[in-house]
């Protein structure tokens, strides 16, 4: 065609499996390590699409599914769709053990009979067989004939795949294998375990980059939710930490001191700092300048609160009860500083007694 006849054609709009994340007719890579969930992850998914229920907050256009679970046991399948809640008579059709002869031919002819709206493949490698997935050409070639398929199709295809090992690359080239995984998909799935959660981020070719954010599982069910922002939850985790040391500290404590006492990225701790002193949760005193850095400590009470006996500092962001999962989906539970009833201060050691500020400035001692 020339220029013109391209220009003249009518510009379609990009329609979603699931909203801004996965687009009809396209190819998408779900990765992580070994044992993070990859597979809980796109089995709800497949749920998801298969009822027409949001996935992790998602719309979603609700259609059938076609799941290619080609590692585990058709018992633990089973167990995990009954926990998610499925009953048995969704439009989701599943191939389980090794896969027959001719892959691509096969799952050609299957999406032609059954016209889903979604095909998982659990994973790339017992699928494609490819022998090198160093091999750019060889990687290609095999993600080259599933995106065809779901090209003519319309339907999304999202493949699994693990990622490389070592330590997880700050470009998002953690992806094991060749760079044709990511230059020919759609969208990439990135999904991270650290010690304290889970998080997953998106790299994608239509709609919004999706930024690192945590993912929750519930144990009973074994379903994923959306929880916060990756930095808010850090910067939650860093605000219970700082507080536990000013609660601690004998004396106000400079920003540089705090660094040495609390244990992460400094530009996050700086951000802690600010969002406890504007909740009011901690006092500040200083200028900032040269020779008055800042320092901070516990706020003491007012007159009207009387004397306060313990110090047990609350995280500084959350609006959630305190549940294994709040309304913002931080793991652990958090309350907001303003709801707290009244501002802990610091006990003070002195040999075997702890001296605690009163009411009016003063001090009082308890044993």
């Amino acid at each position: 065609m020339t220029i013109g006849d391209l220009l003249s054609r009518p510009q379609e709009e990009t329609r979603w499996v699931v909203q801004d994340r996965l687009p009809q007719g396209g190819l998408s890579l779900l990765s992580s390590k070994p044992k993070v969930g990859k597979s809980t992850l796109a089995r709800s998914l497949a749920l998801s699409v298969a009822t027409g229920e949001p996935w992790l907050g998602w719309p979603v256009s609700q259609g059938g599914v076609i799941y290619l679970a080609l590692e585990e046991k058709e018992s633990e399948i089973a167990r995990h769709f009954v926990q998610m809640g499925a009953k048995g008579d969704e439009d989701l059709a599943l191939v389980c053990g090794p896969l027959i002869e001719r892959p691509y031919e096969k799952l050609r002819h299957d999406v032609a009979e059954r016209a889903p709206a979604l095909v998982v493949i659990d994973t790339f490698q017992h699928f494609s067989r490819v022998k090198d997935p160093n091999n750019y050409a060889e990687v290609v070639l095999a993600i080259g004939q599933l995106l065809d398929i779901a090209r003519e199709s319309g339907a999304h295809i999202m493949v699994v795949h693990h990622d490389r090992k070592g330590y997880r690359s700050v470009d998002g080239d953690e992806v094991l294998g060749s760079i044709g995984f990511k230059a020919t998909v759609d969208t990439i799935i990135h999904l991270h375990r650290s010690k304290n959660h889970r998080t997953i981020w998106t790299e994608q070719r239509y709609g919004p980059q999706l930024e690192e954010t945590i993912i929750n599982f519930n144990e009973s069910t074994r379903t994923p939710t959306r929880g916060i922002h990756s930095d808010d939850f850090e910067a939650n985790r860093l605000g219970r930490e700082i507080e536990t040391v000013l609660c601690g500290a004998p004396e106000p404590l400079t920003e540089d001191e705090l660094d040495k006492l609390v244990t992460g990225r400094t530009g996050t701790k700086r951000a802690a700092l600010r969002r406890l002193h504007q909740a009011g949760a901690i006092a500040r005193s200083g200028t900032g300048k040269k020779g008055s850095p800042y320092r901070y400590s516990m706020p003491l009470p007012s007159p009207h609160e009387g004397p306060v006996v313990s110090c047990s500092p609350v995280p500084i962001r959350g609006e959630g009860q305190e549940t294994s999962t709040n309304q913002e989906g931080a793991p652990d539970g958090t309350r907001d500083a303003g709801s707290r009833s009244q501002t802990r201060v610091p006990a003070i050691e002195r040999g075997n007694e702890k001296v605690h500020p009163d009411g009016d400035g003063h001090e009082s001692t308890r044993k």
